[in-house]
C-alpha cells in the first residue's frame, strides 16, 4: 500500500488516502480469447523444450525472417500461472498481449502449427527419450 497525501485548499488542510499497488507486469488470462489461450499454453509448453523444436518453425508462415525473429523474442518473455499472465516488465506484457491476438488473427495457421508441434509422436518420442535418459 502507498499513502498519499493531499492538501484541499477549500478546507484547509490535507487529507491522507492509500492506493493498493498494482503490479503492471501482471494481467488476467481470461483477456485472450479461447484460441489465444490455447496458443499461449502450447507455446510455452514448447519453449521449455528448445532441444525438440525450433521457434522459427512455427513461425514459417510469416515470410519475413526480422519477423519471426520477433515473434521469438516477444514470446520468451511471459509465464502463465493461477489464471493470470506475467511479464518480466510492464512493457513487455503492454507489447504481448496485442501481438498475440493480431498473430492469431493474421496467422491462424501458426496456432495449428504449434498444436500439431505439441502432439506430433516425434516430440512424443523425443521426450520419452530425453526422460529416460533423465531417469538412468
Amino acid at each position: 500500500m502507498r499513502y498519499y497525501r493531499l492538501w484541499c485548499a477549500v478546507l484547509g488542510c490535507w487529507f491522507r488516502y492509500q492506493t493498493k499497488l498494482y503490479d503492471e507486469q501482471v494481467n488476467r488470462f481470461s483477456i485472450f480469447s479461447e484460441k489465444e489461450q490455447e496458443y499461449l499454453q502450447c507455446y510455452r509448453w514448447l519453449r521449455q523444450w528448445p532441444e525438440f523444436f525450433k521457434p522459427k518453425e512455427l513461425f514459417s508462415d510469416v515470410k519475413e525472417n526480422q519477423a519471426q525473429e520477433d515473434a521469438e523474442k516477444i514470446l520468451q518473455c511471459f509465464e502463465i500461472e493461477s489464471g493470470t499472465i506475467r511479464c518480466t516488465d510492464a512493457s513487455a506484457l503492454r507489447t504481448l498481449i496485442p501481438y498475440v491476438k493480431k498473430l492469431i488473427q493474421m496467422f491462424p495457421q501458426i496456432k495449428e502449427n504449434t498444436k500439431c508441434a505439441l502432439s506430433s509422436d516425434e516430440v512424443r518420442h523425443r521426450v520419452y527419450q530425453f526422460e529416460k535418459k533423465a531417469l538412468c
